[in-house]
């Protein structure tokens, strides 16, 4: 009897637990989807981010990349911060950060959550990741912000890429110096030992051709 009455219970149970399931979905339905998507880009304002340019980095370094995105609307500092570049963005959403690195000069380590919330023009956020460098060469970085209808995979705005291309020097080293100056020194070496014998024919030409010159003289009749 007992069983009987847990097994009618749990069979009622499950349409409710279903309806709470997909009550809880924040996707758009597919019947008003538009209007919902539409309503939700009504909701969005202008802000501003600021994020930072690498121009150049050093093989076998490490750099920080990071970004900040603001619900206010970007300001001229007074000093100037010439190492961040800045932009707009439509912000009052869940916002994310994606920062592409391509080159087998590069990695990226993202140290922050991918998704943080910009929802009113007091809000901020702010995203970093860790550069590396191992190799010299050509490196490229590109960043995209992206505001999300809610938390889900919908696209309300996003930015265009910014892209970034980084010169990965090689590390500088006094022993590396070194290396390089003797290499070019061995070959400076090797030319110079390689004219020596040419040198030295020449000489003997010369010499040969002044006693030739001499012998003819003391055999030549008096005049």
């Amino acid at each position: 009897m007992t069983v009987t009455v847990a097994v009618g219970v749990a069979a009622a149970l499950i349409p409710l637990l279903y309806v709470v399931m997909a009550n809880s979905d924040t996707r758009p339905r597919k019947g008003n989807y538009r209007s919902t998507i539409v309503s939700a880009r009504k909701g969005l304002f202008e802000g501003s981010f600021r994020y930072s340019t690498i121009e150049r980095a050093t093989a076998g370094g490490i750099t920080s990349f990071r970004v900040t995105v603001e619900g206010a609307r970007a300001h001229r500092p007074s000093g100037g911060e010439p190492s961040r570049g800045s932009g707009s963005a439509q912000v009052g959403a869940l916002m994310g950060a994606r920062l592409s690195c391509a080159g087998s000069h590069i990695t990226c380590t993202a140290n922050s959550s991918e998704r943080q919330p910009v929802l009113t023009p007091q809000d901020s956020a702010e995203w970093e990741w860790t550069i590396a460098t191992p190799e010299a060469g050509k490196a490229s970085v590109a960043l995209t912000l992206t505001a999300y209808y809610e938390d889900t995979k919908e696209v309300l705005a996003e930015t265009s890429p910014l892209a970034q291309v980084i010169e990965v020097e090689k590390e500088w080293s006094f022993w590396g110096m070194i290396g390089d100056s003797w290499q070019w020194f061995a070959g400076v070496l090797a030319v110079l030992a390689g004219a020596v014998p040419l040198v030295e024919h020449l000489e003997r030409r010369r010499r040969r051709a002044a006693e030739g010159e001499e012998g003819a003289e003391r055999h030549a009749p008096a005049g």
